[in-house]
């Protein structure tokens, strides 16, 4: 069986992060609502919390230094 690595937009990162931040929720409640595992939230909340400007940046050719 092929398992296939979804991916999700910038937007729908920063309003899962943003629901976190904002509600009274668990992290474990919003991310089964929205269809996503809580491990996966977690991460976007502590890369968001890190640096907001900087989250989730893309795969655009312009976001890379090398």
């Amino acid at each position: 069986m092929v398992r296939h690595r979804r991916s999700y937009t910038r937007e729908f990162k920063l309003e899962a992060v943003r629901l976190a931040h904002e509600s009274e929720k668990s992290v474990s409640q919003i991310a089964r609502e929205l269809g996503i595992h809580p491990t996966i939230l977690g991460r976007w909340i502590k890369q968001f919390d890190q640096d907001p400007e900087q989250a989730f940046p893309g795969s655009s050719v312009g976001n890379w230094n090398g």
